[in-house]
């Protein structure tokens, strides 16, 4: 994902990613908003596993019970 930080006049900093913008008053700010969300993007994610009637099926790590 393009993440891109920017000076905006006097009125701050914009972060833009995807379809978004965010604004910030601080160029500290907007670095540490991208930080974050660089991690956030890195760090793994997983997929709800489905059936095959689509249908979430239970997670290899968790018992039947907890998905009720």
């Amino acid at each position: 994902m393009n993440i891109r930080m920017n000076q905006v006049a006097e009125r701050g900093w914009l972060v833009e990613f995807g379809h978004c913008a965010v604004p910030f008053s601080s160029q500290e700010a907007a670095g540490q908003f991208v930080e974050r969300l660089r991690q956030r993007l890195a760090a793994p994610h997983r997929l709800p596993l489905r059936d095959a009637d689509g249908r979430l099926a239970q997670p290899l790590d968790q018992p039947a019970a907890a998905l009720s």
